[in-house]
């Protein structure tokens, strides 16, 4: 369940953890013009593949988990169509980073 991925994550950040979903639409936005406007942006969207992007696309929904695991000026962030697979990726790249 959503609810216990969350918890396990934020039991594993030093810092906040936030997931935001359909950011795109309080801006009157396409996925693809949310992409492109942030693609290259600190990094933003550079880990999602065409097929996700594709996906994002087709569902009209983005969803970005975004967590501080060890400090609070370095992060990670997740995008995908699906809750629960965000949470399950943020989680492996944290339990993936070194401590």
């Amino acid at each position: 369940m959503a609810v216990d991925l969350l918890n396990e994550l934020i039991s594993l950040c030093k810092c906040s953890v936030t997931v935001t979903v359909n950011d795109h639409r309080d801006n009157h936005q396409t996925v693809q013009q949310y992409i492109d406007n942030y693609k290259g942006w600190s990094g933003l969207f550079d880990n999602v593949t065409h097929e996700l992007q594709a996906e994002m696309v087709k569902r009209d929904t983005i969803v970005n988990v975004q967590c501080y695991p060890r400090t609070p000026i370095g992060f990670n962030s997740v995008y995908h169509w699906d809750l629960e697979q965000a949470l399950a990726e943020a989680i492996k790249q944290v339990k993936e980073q070194p401590t």
